[in-house]
């Protein structure tokens, strides 16, 4: 008994640090609209490069619920594995919603274009197949340009 109490308490601080390290340490998030795991994979790992944590979900009803809860959710990046009624429903619900627009990375099969609802854009479109680096070029991309715009 006082071998399995000696042995916890020497491991405990080591799994406090690995549960601390793989945290976010960003107060700047990424909406990810998505059903493909893959996908979700390849955001989160762009997007830590970067510096900014991932938030999930499966239907733009949630995505709609978390950016009226988080206010430091910066873009929002939808995959077409989303139903394309549903991705452009969700648009148009922000355009027209108090809680604002944010800028749009669409991920999307090569040769569709980067429209999704009426006047809502996408200012930047990652065809499949995905790869980190485009997803991390599209990130810092729109995350410069915010950065300049917070400045002024």
């Amino acid at each position: 008994m006082i071998l399995i109490a000696v042995v916890v308490l020497i491991f405990m601080p080591l799994g406090f640090y690995l549960i601390l390290r793989r945290a976010p340490r960003t107060s700047r998030f990424v909406l990810l609209v998505s059903t493909d795991e893959i996908a979700r994979k390849l955001v989160v790992s762009a997007a830590r490069k970067i510096g900014y944590g991932t938030i999930h979900v499966y239907r733009y009803e949630d995505g709609i619920a978390r950016l009226q809860q988080n206010g430091d959710l910066k873009m929002i990046i939808i995959d077409d594995s989303v139903p394309q009624y549903e991705a452009g429903l969700m648009l148009t619900m922000l355009k027209d919603s108090p809680i604002g627009v944010r800028p749009l990375i669409l991920i999307v099969d090569k040769g569709e274009v980067g429209q999704t609802a009426p006047s809502y854009r996408a200012e930047v479109v990652v065809s499949r197949p995905l790869s980190d680096r485009a997803l991390e070029d599209a990130i810092r991309q729109i995350h410069q340009r915010l950065e300049v715009l917070e400045s002024l």
